[in-house]
């Protein structure tokens, strides 16, 4: 059994993920619920966080497409549920 000791795993301040990590990471976790494009924006608007004058725009990109379906009015005789 090979052990070792790890005082500062990955992603600790100490041992930081590259960017490239992160968005691997990020990708592993959203692609399922997420599709490219958006995944993609996610990621562009994180890289440039810092100098966003609003977070509208983060919470913008990170919305479902089936969360902002649903918050569109609908027509009750034409909607698909």
């Amino acid at each position: 059994m090979l052990q070792k000791r790890v005082d500062f795993p990955r992603g600790n301040p100490e041992n930081r993920m590259s960017d490239g990590e992160l968005r691997d990471k990020f990708v592993e976790c959203a692609g399922a619920r997420m599709d490219a494009a958006q995944i993609d924006r996610i990621i562009d608007t994180c890289m440039k966080l810092d100098r966003l004058g609003d977070v509208g725009e983060l919470m913008d990109s990170s919305r479902w497409p089936s969360l902002l379906r649903m918050q569109q009015p609908r027509d009750i005789n034409t909607a698909s549920w």
